[in-house]
């Protein structure tokens, strides 16, 4: 199961209108920034997916795509290019321990080594109109090469 969380209102995500104002510092053809955090469970039978979209979202504030991509549901509409960060295997993942956690109290069953949890963050971005920007040079601002996988792709890309 993959789940999407994201704001209803990017001007709820504090993180975002701050990497958006450092992005634009940086590269003033930056329009704007959105932040999508991922969750992937898989082999995790005792939670269904919405159980575990009330788990891990806030509902007033935040919508939950459960298996689709919130990109293709209209988030940031003039979006160009979006990164995917995750931890790199064998990295300490604390939100990933804590998920874990978190399922394992809610329902009382020990999770087991077929269990799957990772996490990711998805920076979206979108541009000023013919700015030309190289989405890939923005990479290295959003993760550490040591601990981090990065994969960026751009809106033509996505929909080929």
């Amino acid at each position: 199961m993959r789940l999407e969380i994201l704001y209803k209102k990017q001007e709820y995500d504090g993180r975002a209108e701050r990497l958006t104002k450092r992005m634009q510092a940086l590269f003033p053809e930056t329009r704007s920034l959105g932040i999508i955090d991922i969750l992937l469970l898989n082999g995790i039978d005792s939670i269904g997916d919405e159980e575990a979209a009330e788990l891990f979202a806030d509902t007033v504030a935040q919508r939950v795509f459960i298996n689709r991509p919130a990109l293709v549901e209209g988030f940031m509409p003039d979006w160009q290019a979006a990164l995917e960060v995750t931890c790199k295997p064998g990295v300490t993942n604390p939100l990933a321990i804590t998920t874990v956690q978190t399922i394992e109290t809610r329902t009382g069953v020990k999770l087991g080594p077929e269990a799957l949890v990772q996490t990711a963050r998805q920076y979206v971005f979108s541009f000023r109109p013919g700015a030309g920007t190289d989405p890939g040079k923005l990479k290295s601002h959003f993760y550490n090469a040591l601990i981090e996988n990065a994969e960026i792709i751009t809106r033509p890309e996505w929909q080929a």
